[in-house]
């Protein structure tokens, strides 16, 4: 789905943006510190800084557990908590779609800016 590229791309933004400010050691605090055993395996393979490599999942994760830290820096709402779980949820829904896809109120739901 074409729209969680796009919040991927402005996740890395902000994670991007955010997490350096917040602590000089940030990739281990605010990044590996974060992740499950299987995405710190994997973000640990990697160069230092390297959040582009890591999957929407794994960014998603992030922001969430430094969604403190981050509304503080960035002067983000509530609403816009909502909107990072809202996000995860939607995420996790389309990666373990079933064999036989999504059906079309979900897939109009999910992308439904009115809520």
């Amino acid at each position: 789905m074409e729209i969680l590229g796009l919040l991927k791309q402005q996740l890395l933004k902000l994670l991007s943006a955010t997490l350096p400010a917040l602590d000089s050691d940030w990739w281990k605090s605010l990044v590996l510190d974060k992740l499950t055993y299987q995405q710190k395996t994997f973000a640990a393979s990697l160069p230092s800084h390297t959040l582009e490599r890591l999957d929407l999942a794994a960014l998603l994760r992030i922001a969430n557990q430094n969604w403190y830290e981050i509304a503080n820096q960035g002067g983000f709402n509530r609403d816009a908590r909502n909107w990072l779980k809202e996000a995860q949820t939607i995420r996790n829904r389309w990666a373990h779609a079933p064999a036989e896809g999504l059906g079309n109120d979900v897939r109009h739901r999910d992308v439904d800016d009115d809520d």
